[in-house]
């Protein structure tokens, strides 16, 4: 006897049932040990930082994480996976401040008035603490969503053994050297998206997460030449005209044309000349109102001097370069796409800016602090915030009023454009002039992209496009923060003669300065010190590290290699065993976020030669962001987020997971709503019960069992019934499709298959073969169907076990008894025999249900019920008819399903007919008038048993009232569907159940009562 089968099961109960068991019995620990005949499949868990509450967004990435390993796993292979936890930088941090009431890195520094150290232990600890605040729900949404990861051993990236391998990973690229003999690790003085709220520099893969559409303010203004006849203003543009107090330099282009041209000032009348570049003229000027007074190309420019708008600093002398300041100079950035050919330069704030001023030794002015306020020298603006996060135009504004008070705003216009904001605290990022550690990542474009040839990306497009692109532009990477909770850069510099070492463990700093840590981050290993070779004192630089770089040194880290790591590991490492990962997935911004850093600390560590290869992983599933119904981005200020333990309660973490694999392409957005849930629900979930309940509900009436096999497998189906034939042909199809598809990453593609043979199978081949089961008095032949829908069921458990865990679970264990289906090896293909013409069958079939579909639709045009039996049905099928004399009896079995399907006494093959439509004859004579009638009462009937709550072998006593015509003429078929022993023309008075209905116009009542 099998398990009995609740035909209203709760999902969500029998999840949290398979979830008790699960632990019980350790099944994901036994999954990982059993034999694994295939070798070690990698999987990388990128880690999530735990200080804030799990999401639907997570369930998506964590149901694609486990899919593949699960499916891995059943395919013979060893699937080790390693949680992890990020737990360091500007998140963290800024949540803190947040709880604290912080509100800058200064507030930081003073949480114990007057002590600064005090103050970043206490501010340290608190963050310490912060990383586990939703330790516990994230680890109930990994347990109660089927997310198999080992929890019990993560990799935590504060813990000092992992610190370790990210400073050794470290050492070995600044080991490195480029062609001319640097450090691939150097110290730079250059302009870097800086954030003034967090007050640190931001890589450039960081910058690209924060992009935002925003309506800024671009102004063209007036600098008037020096030492000219006629005054004449040279007219400059740019986009950022908080930066204007700092200029020293005016930028044209030598080969482009320029011309001076007089116009009327529309205030005074006096004529004025104005210089711009000739391509422009139109664009500023319009068509009329100037005289070209010269034209000349913009050599002749240079080193022409100018007075700037803002004089704060053109008298002060010790500036270093003043000489140089405020002169045009030539620059092969210029061009005349926008704005007037001639840009306005101020060094500090802006990268070509600063490459001009190397070259031409201007002076670099910093009229902005590291705070994002104007300096006091500023005087018409002291302590106004070159950025407001509040209003990002309002100093613009304050500018430009200024200029217009000077005489010197030429015009000023809105423009739309992308702006760079920090992608953690939401701060208008500035390009800032500061000194910072670089990786010289730019010089490994080639390398980078080379390296991606070789991986598998889903989406495709993913990889010569949003990835590649990024790779082939690949920048230095700014690895240095200018914060407190993170990795510290394990790099010391000399005081006297700015030697510098780069430290790659614990066992090192203890040889190096006889001191001894136990939390090796700040201000504890600020401490550290130690002499060097000149006789001067190291000291450590006193940044830490891009969070980044701890996630993408993982791969090694994780193992805490190679200082912490045993011998075997540090084997598995270098002989490919532990890396590559086979498989990672995160969402699609990780393209520039983790991704990238995998990517990128992998090629480094192969051209250093410590790594058996350039990429850090070979397959990658690349998700799109989870939007609700209407295409918005989920967000509490909208109020549109959904509760993922809400869906696992109303739903079960099955549908969930399902709904997510199967809304589209996993590289696409993905809108999420709950009507699509119930849908899935129905469509797959309950239909998938529905045709388990229906195989167990018969078989244990049967009292069937299968048989078994020498080594305990329980035999494959052979029969020779159609139907059966055609099913286990489709089941053999699913597989080949299903392992195909899950071998090229594309779950996608999988689900709809899966979902295809799952309506196949219910709403096809159990509705046609219920009387197999239930009135075959040939024992053969319901031996077949029974064999057979137990080999689909427990195959289809194992095909949808990694997609859906639970279900598989459930249904595998009550039809097999064996343990677990995710210890079951998952089904191979070809490994169904059927016969030859099985491709046939399944082609033969599909037209079958085309042309059933025609007739069926002709009875809906006409609103003739299904149950209306009617005379006849013409189609033209050339291929069953060949099957009249070749296979008389599969030509039978395939007539009969016409007949079942379209409810006709006859059907009749006829050429004039369109193939693949069946013609209905529509008239209802009297006689199938009163049987469809019949078929009616039997369906209320049958109704009225299920409501009553009678088992499906229960026979009844039945009692009626009306309808006695029908039941002179077809009592015996009634009597037999609906297994009534007994006929009354009377309702009975020891009724278990009793109701009225209509039936073509007429009442119809009736009671029910078990024998």
């Amino acid at each position: 006897m099998f398990k009995k089968v609740d035909a209203k099961v709760s999902f969500p109960k029998m999840e949290e049932d398979i979830l008790t068991f699960w632990e019980a019995e350790k099944i994901f620990e036994k999954s990982v040990e059993k034999d694994s005949p295939q070798g070690d499949f990698v999987f990388y868990e990128g880690p999530p930082t735990a200080n804030g509450r799990p999401g639907l967004h997570h369930v998506l990435a964590r149901s694609f994480k486990d899919i593949i390993p699960r499916y891995k796993t059943m395919k013979g292979y060893r699937v080790e996976r390693k949680a992890g936890w990020d737990t360091h930088g500007l998140p963290v941090e800024l949540q803190v401040e947040k709880a604290l009431g912080l509100k800058n890195k200064q507030d930081i520094e003073n949480i114990v008035p007057g002590d600064v150290r005090a103050s970043i232990i206490e501010f340290n600890k608190k963050c310490k603490e912060s990383v586990w605040e939703y330790r516990d729900l994230w680890e109930k949404l990994t347990r109660r969503m089927g997310y198999w990861v080992d929890m019990e051993h993560p990799y935590v990236t504060y813990e000092n053994e992992y610190i370790e391998s990210v400073w050794w990973q470290l050492k070995q690229i600044a080991d490195m050297k480029n062609k001319e003999g640097e450090s691939f690790l150097y110290q730079g003085h250059k302009v870097v998206p800086y954030c003034s709220r967090c007050g640190t520099a931001l890589s450039s893969h960081e910058v690209a997460q924060g992009y935002k559409v925003v309506k800024d303010l671009s102004v063209t203004a007036e600098f008037p030449l020096l030492n000219e006849t006629v005054k004449t203003s040279v007219l400059a543009w740019t986009t950022t005209p908080w930066t204007l107090p700092g200029n020293v330099a005016l930028a044209i282009n030598k080969n482009i044309t320029y011309v001076t041209l007089e116009k009327k000032d529309e205030g005074s009348g006096e004529r004025v000349r104005f210089i711009v570049a000739k391509d422009c003229l139109k664009n500023i000027f319009g068509e009329e109102g100037y005289t070209i007074v010269e034209e000349y190309l913009g050599e002749k420019l240079v080193g022409k001097s100018y007075q700037p708008p803002f004089a704060y600093y053109t008298s002060d002398t010790s500036l270093k370069n003043h000489e140089n300041g405020w002169k045009i100079y030539h620059a092969d950035f210029v061009t005349t796409e926008k704005g007037t050919g001639i840009a306005h330069e101020a060094p500090a704030f802006g990268e070509e800016d600063m490459d001009l001023a190397r070259a031409e030794k201007l002076p670099i002015i910093h009229h902005v602090t590291l705070e994002g306020l104007f300096e006091k020298e500023v005087t018409d603006f002291p302590g106004l915030f070159a950025k407001p996060k509040e209003d990002p135009q309002a100093t613009d504004v304050e500018i430009i009023k200024y200029l217009a008070r000077q005489g010197v705003l030429f015009s000023k216009e809105k423009y739309e454009h992308e702006y760079p904001f920090c992608w953690r605290c939401d701060t208008p990022l500035v390009y800032y002039a500061k000194p910072s550690w670089f990786i010289r990542m730019s010089e490994l474009q080639d390398d980078l992209v080379k390296n991606n040839q070789s991986i598998q990306w889903v989406p495709e497009h993913i990889k010569e496009g949003r990835f590649g692109e990024w790779l082939r532009g690949a920048k230095d990477w700014a690895i240095s923060r200018e914060r407190y909770w993170g990795t510290p850069l394990p790099i010391w510099q000399c005081e006297t003669c700015e030697y510098i070492k780069v430290v790659a463990s614990l066992k090192e700093i203890t040889e190096l300065s006889g001191q001894t840590l136990a939390d090796v981050h700040k201000p504890y290993i600020d401490d550290v010190t130690f002499p060097c070779k000149c006789g001067g004192v190291m000291k450590r630089t006193p940044e830490v590290m891009d969070v980044w770089f701890d996630s993408g040194a993982m791969p090694l880290a994780q193992f805490l290699y190679p200082n912490q790591a045993d011998e075997e590991t540090k084997k598995k490492i270098v002989g490919e065993k532990y890396f590559p990962a086979d498989y990672i997935c995160e969402a699609i911004d990780q393209t520039r976020g983790w991704f990238y850093t995998l990517h990128a600390v992998a090629t480094l560590l192969h051209k250093a030669k410590k790594v058996p290869t350039g990429n850090a992983y070979k397959n990658v599933i690349c998700l799109g962001h989870l939007l609700d119904a209407e295409g918005k981005k989920m967000s509490k200020s909208r109020g549109n987020v959904i509760d993922p333990f809400q869906m696992f309660e109303e739903f079960g973490a099955d549908p969930l997971r399902w709904m997510l694999f199967s809304i589209n392409q996993p590289g696409l957005p993905k809108r999420f709503d709950l009507k699509g849930m119930r849908d899935v629900q129905n469509r797959v979930f309950r239909m998938l019960w529905n045709s388990y309940s229906f195989f167990v509900t018969y078989a244990n009436i049967d009292e069937w069992e299968p048989s078994l096999e020498k080594d305990g497998e329980y035999k494959s189906a052979v029969s020779k019934n159609y139907l059966d034939q055609w099913i286990l042909a489709e089941l053999h199809g699913l597989i080949n499709a299903v392992n195909d598809n899950l071998e090229n990453y594309d779950v996608y593609g999988a689900t709809k298959e899966i979902e295809q043979f799952i309506d196949n199978l219910s709403n096809w081949y159990i509705r046609l073969n219920r009387n197999r089961f239930w009135k075959n008095e040939n024992d053969k032949d319901k031996e077949d169907a029974y064999t057979t829908l137990h080999q689909v069921l427990v195959i289809l458990a194992k095909i949808m076990a990694p997609f859906t865990p639970f279900i598989s679970e459930e249904i595998y264990k009550s039809l097999t008894k064996k343990e677990s289906v995710h210890l079951a090896q998952y089904p191979q293909k070809a490994l169904i025999s059927f016969v030859d013409e099985g491709e046939t069958l399944m082609m033969l079939m599909r037209s079958v249900r085309l042309t059933v579909s025609s007739g069926l639709q002709q009875r809906s045009q006409n609103k003739i019920k299904v149950r209306q039996p009617l005379s006849q049905a013409k189609i033209n099928f050339p291929e069953l008819e060949k099957l009249k004399d070749e296979n008389g009896k599969l030509f039978d079995e395939l007539v009969d399903i016409f007949l079942r399907e379209l409810n006709v006494k006859t059907v009749v093959f006829d050429s004039s007919v369109e193939v693949g439509v069946a013609i209905i004859d529509t008239e209802i004579t009297p006689e199938l008038k009163l049987e469809g009638e019949a078929r009616e009462i039997i369906r209320a009937i049958q109704e009225g048993r299920k409501k009553a709550g009678f088992n499906v072998e229960d026979r009844i006593t039945l009692g009626y009232v009306g309808k006695e015509h029908v039941f002179d003429v077809f009592q015996d078929m009634i009597t037999k569907e609906v297994l009534a022993t007994t006929v009354v023309k009377r309702t009975l008075s020891d009724a278990e159940y009793e109701e009225t209905v209509e039936i073509e116009g007429g009442k119809f009542a009736f009671t029910l009562k078990r024998v």
